[in-house]
């Protein structure tokens, strides 16, 4: 689940979506620049703000959602519409990344710039200890990928030499996210499997799975749907197994570190948002 975030005196929220410190009255900085700090170097949206209105001119299915401040004149979107936000990742996929992608409306959506933030930190730790010989093989394990499957979608987007084994336990978000391997013609490369509740690392692998590169998950942050309620700071769209897991993100977290002692060196890098 993404944090709430601040609203002007028109509803605006800021480009990027996220919060930001007051620059002026009814002003915020946005995200994408606010984040520097926290942005890999390599990514493509480092200290860039998202020009609203000039991608809707490229996408016509985001025109609807793009409102004019009228006091600043700045484009902006409505963060708490989720049809918007959905049609705000579909363009930034496909101008960036030429990836085909939908979801429901009552599933997460993921901000892109955050998750290929994600993928670029494996892609440095991998470097950190690349075995020698021959070209590597790099198979990599998305714990919960829900169903919009962003971090193969992005995985394979930017990196041709990886694959993904991608885990949920939810038949829906696995049908949404077959919809959007099979659109990218990435079926050789993203294997999709459902697994138990229960299930983190270990029980989803194959023998013949052989050795993996890394795993990754964006956990579920609550323990109960009640904690979500309380969590003033909670505003997202997303079912209850996208959101909540028994422990919590430190329940969730605890079983992969479990699976690491079954697994050891099986796994290279076992990481976590």
């Amino acid at each position: 689940p993404e944090p709430k975030m601040k609203r002007n005196a028109d509803g605006e929220l800021p480009s990027g979506g996220g919060g930001g410190p007051k620059r002026a009255k009814g002003e915020f900085t946005p995200s994408l620049q606010n984040n520097n700090e926290r942005m890999h170097p390599r990514n493509i949206y480092k200290g860039k703000q998202v020009d609203f209105k000039q991608l809707a001119e490229q996408f016509d299915f985001l025109q609807k959602h793009v409102k004019t401040n009228t006091k600043t004149g700045r484009s902006f979107i409505k963060f708490n519409d989720a049809e918007a936000v959905i049609a705000l990742n579909k363009a930034l996929l496909k101008r960036d990344f030429k990836l085909e992608f939908e979801i429901p409306t009552d599933r997460l959506c993921p901000p892109v710039a955050n998750r290929l933030n994600y993928v670029l930190w494996i892609q440095d730790l991998l470097k950190l200890n690349k075995p020698a010989g021959s070209e590597e093989r790099i198979v990599g394990v998305d714990i919960g990928t829900g169903a919009s499957c962003i971090y193969p979608l992005l995985g394979t987007a930017t990196n041709p030499t990886w694959s993904f084994i991608a885990t949920d336990i939810d038949s829906e978000s696995l049908s949404h996210a077959e919809k959007n391997v099979n659109s990218n013609n990435l079926k050789s490369r993203i294997d999709l499997r459902k697994v138990d509740r229960s299930a983190r690392l270990s029980q989803a692998l194959k023998d013949s799975d052989g050795k993996l590169a890394f795993c990754m998950c964006n956990p579920p942050f609550f323990a109960s749907a009640l904690e979500i309620k309380r969590n003033n700071e909670a505003a997202c769209m997303g079912t209850k197994d996208e959101m909540v897991c028994e422990g919590g993100e430190e329940g969730f977290v605890g079983g992969i570190v479990k699976d690491s002692l079954l697994l050891r060196e099986r796994v290279r890098w076992y990481t976590t948002m």
